[in-house]
C-alpha cells in the first residue's frame, strides 16, 4: 500500500520530534492546496532542521517540492509540496498567527 503524502510528511517531521502536529483539510477553502500540516519546533535551529529533513527526504522519495520559505530566520518555515503545504513554526509564531483557527 502506498503511503499518502500527508502520512509521509507526518512521518518525516516526527522523525525530528516536531510537536503538536495538526492536519487541516482546506479543500474548497483554498485554491492553492488541499491540505495544510502545521507543527511546532522548539527553536530556530529545530524549525530549520525539520524543514531541511522534510525537503531532503521528500526529494529522495520523488515527491514534488515546489519550494520553501523562511529558512533565513527560521521562526516560521513553509514547505510547499503542491497538494500539501507544511507550516513549521516556533510556539510564539503559532500562537500569534493561529492558522488552525483561520483554516478550520
Amino acid at each position: 500500500m502506498q503511503q499518502s503524502l500527508q502520512d509521509f510528511i507526518i512521518d518525516k517531521i516526527d522523525d525530528l520530534k516536531a510537536q503538536d502536529i495538526v492536519t487541516i483539510d482546506v479543500q474548497g477553502k483554498s485554491s492553492i492546496t488541499d491540505f495544510m500540516i502545521i507543527c511546532t519546533g522548539t527553536s530556530n535551529r529545530h524549525v530549520s532542521s525539520i524543514a531541511s529533513h522534510l525537503v531532503d527526504e521528500a526529494k529522495k522519495q520523488g515527491h514534488l517540492v515546489l519550494g520553501s520559505e523562511g529558512k533565513s530566520d527560521s521562526d516560521w518555515v513553509v514547505v510547499d509540496m503542491d497538494t500539501v503545504i507544511v507550516h513549521i513554526m516556533q510556539a510564539e509564531s503559532r500562537q500569534l498567527y493561529e492558522l488552525e483557527k483561520l483554516w478550520a
